[in-house]
């Protein structure tokens, strides 16, 4: 028995049980459905018309544009790296929003929420380079499962404040913030991958030859030889992404499962942020505002759908009890 124990974080208990904690507190941000309800108060005094042409676009264009070189540098950096700058965008964010005033305070803070959720691929993909494929399937709903579970009991928690304590938006700002705070924390308690998914053992001996003979030449030398090896490197990853994506999308079943997860995920966020202005519009001054009820209810109603159609926490159950 003690020649088959493996320490908790050795296997696949320990980055399971880290990485849920981390999208738990990384997603539990009660502020969010009150952001423009926050921005166009007493906080910040914004209006209505700078919301939303001069501060929202910031976090909708910006994503977008994150996505591509974010997706690159994932793999190459093994995933642990893009997870810790996801936190720090995350704290910088709210931090900004929390203590800055005006208008650009706001664009920069959405700015640094944009990177972080382009760093989304990092947390969703790291799991799968620490644990073994057998499984997968589990690790992949109590990961998904604690994502959505803190953004549901954010703005749940937001609401219930909100409606009964009488709680101010400073303060789900704060709470944001210590929510983030932790994430961050938890980020750099994950193991390193010691092998990416895409990038396997070729590059590290590449690298480790090339590294061993710059040492017996001078420093400009050991500067170029690094420069054209991580320039093959590169190329290489290049040409391993298009040869993956041509066979991964050459399934009619995969391609539209993938449009359908990112058409999805991209309409929640832009209703999430968008349709507050709607409310804010609509409601009259003395009305309680159930933005963060809406919010996590939905949240909650996808989970179940999730759980009919997907199975996604029935197979990690079963996965569980088959063990």
């Amino acid at each position: 028995m003690a020649a088959r124990y493996t320490p908790c974080c050795a296997g696949w208990v320990g980055p399971t049980v880290l990485l849920c904690v981390y999208g738990f507190f990384s997603m539990m941000r009660p502020i969010e459905p009150f952001l423009t309800e926050f921005f166009t108060g007493p906080y910040k005094n914004l209006t209505a018309t700078q919301v939303t042409t001069q501060v929202y676009p910031v976090l909708t264009y910006f994503s977008l544009v994150f996505l591509i070189p974010v997706l690159l540098v994932t793999d190459l950096l093994r995933y642990k790296p893009v997870i810790v700058l996801q936190g720090l965008s995350y704290v910088t964010a709210f931090l900004l929003v929390l203590l800055g005033s005006g208008i650009r305070a706001a664009q920069v803070a959405l700015f640094s929420y944009s990177i972080a959720m382009a760093a989304d691929v990092a947390y969703f993909t790291y799991i799968y380079s620490v644990v073994q494929p057998s499984y997968y399937q589990r690790v992949t709903s109590y990961v998904r499962g604690a994502n959505l579970l803190g953004y549901a009991v954010g703005a749940l928690l937001a609401q219930i404040l909100q409606s009964l304590g009488g709680v101010s938006l400073y303060c789900l700002a704060f709470v944001t913030l210590i929510s983030v705070s932790i994430a961050l924390i938890t980020s750099l308690l994950l193991p390193m991958p010691k092998t990416s998914l895409f990038i396997k053992e070729n590059y590290s001996v590449q690298q480790r030859n090339a590294d061993e003979d710059a040492d017996k030449s001078e420093s400009q030398y050991y500067i170029w030889v690094w420069s054209v090896t991580a320039a093959r490197h590169i190329g290489r990853m290049f040409t391993r992404l298009v040869l993956d994506c041509k066979q991964c999308y050459s399934s009619v079943a995969v391609l539209f499962f993938c449009i359908w997860a990112a058409t999805g995920r991209c309409g929640f966020y832009q209703v999430a942020s968008y349709v507050q202005l709607l409310w804010l519009y609509i409601q009259p001054h003395n009305f309680t505002a159930y933005n963060g009820g809406v919010d996590g209810i939905g949240t909650l109603i996808s989970l179940l759908i999730l759980w009919a159609c997907w199975s996604i926490f029935l197979f990690g159950l079963c996965g569980y009890s088959r063990a």
